[in-house]
């Protein structure tokens, strides 16, 4: 039986299978036996998320909507999901802060490129800056020059102009 987060009923100390009883645990602190009947884990309960937790998936949850794409369970965790939203053509991977500033490195840069690039996507860092206590926020998008410069030229393209 596994006797990961059950406790002792007395003593509150570990319990450990008994190999010279058969269906029997005992205590490491006490000493005393217990039969399996009866013994019941204890509840652990889910830890309040943080305010920065109920920040960044709301964040995610909105720009999956207005790109018509999805999100990505654990935010990225899983192995085969590694950024936050992703649509057909586009991974966004998602950052949000109510402070005035957001550290970025070049390796988490070249981490969403290498994942976007792997499935055929464009890499896309989605910047979101909240207003304490207010509704404003600004929202930027951060995209590779190579990237950049194909979106410039459908624009000028639908623009009329002539692209060079």
């Amino acid at each position: 039986m596994d006797l990961s987060g059950v406790k002792c009923p007395t003593c509150k100390g570990p319990l450990r299978d008994s190999t010279a009883f058969p269906f029997t645990a005992y205590c490491v602190k006490c000493r005393e036996l217990f039969p399996y009947k009866g013994l019941r884990r204890q509840s652990k309960h889910r830890p309040k998320r943080s305010r920065g937790q109920r920040d960044s998936k709301r964040q995610e949850c909105k720009l999956a909507s207005s790109v018509k794409g999805r999100r990505h369970r654990a935010s990225g965790a899983d192995w085969k999901d590694k950024s936050d939203v992703s649509e057909r053509t586009i991974r966004y991977e998602c950052k949000t802060t109510r402070r005035q500033s957001i550290s970025i490195r070049r390796s988490d840069l070249r981490k969403i490129a290498d994942e976007a690039i792997l499935d055929g996507q464009v890499p896309i860092l989605h910047l979101q800056f909240e207003e304490e206590g207010a509704q404003a926020v600004e929202e930027y998008f951060v995209l590779r020059r190579a990237d950049f410069e194909s979106v410039a030229s459908v624009l000028r393209w639908a623009a009329g102009e002539d692209s060079e």
